[in-house]
């Protein structure tokens, strides 16, 4: 199998993904990072991205190669995403912005009368 096909598997499954998060109605990138972390560690990888992959060392992108050749999972979408990093970590979800605001701003809060009284 060339790299060429295991790209197009990965995109191949990330357009699934895009086009079930559409008719559900769910956000999907939370969850697809989550599996991807676990899919690595069950191969025994840690978790990478493919572009903190791709910035280091080119030995570290073959052994995972070689990885999921010997256990004859290239054909396996989950699998691939998982060790060659095909997610980034998502950024801050919209849904946690006033969360992570009083978190950054907590130190200007001390002391100060809370409205739930």
């Amino acid at each position: 199998m060339l790299a060429t096909d295991i790209v197009r598997g990965i995109y191949a499954n990330m357009v699934r993904q895009w086009q079930t998060a559409l008719v559900t109605g769910r956000p999907m990138v939370a969850g697809v990072f989550d599996k991807c972390v676990r899919e690595a560690k069950r191969r025994g990888c840690i978790y990478r991205s493919a572009t903190e992959l791709s910035e280091g060392p080119v030995q570290e992108i073959i052994k995972r190669l070689d990885l999921l050749e010997r256990k004859r999972i290239l054909g396996n979408g989950v699998a691939v995403a998982g060790v060659l990093g095909a997610e980034e970590a998502p950024g801050l979800l919209v849904s946690d912005l006033v969360d992570e605001y009083f978190r950054i701003t907590k130190p200007r809060h001390v002391g100060k009368c809370s409205l739930s009284a």
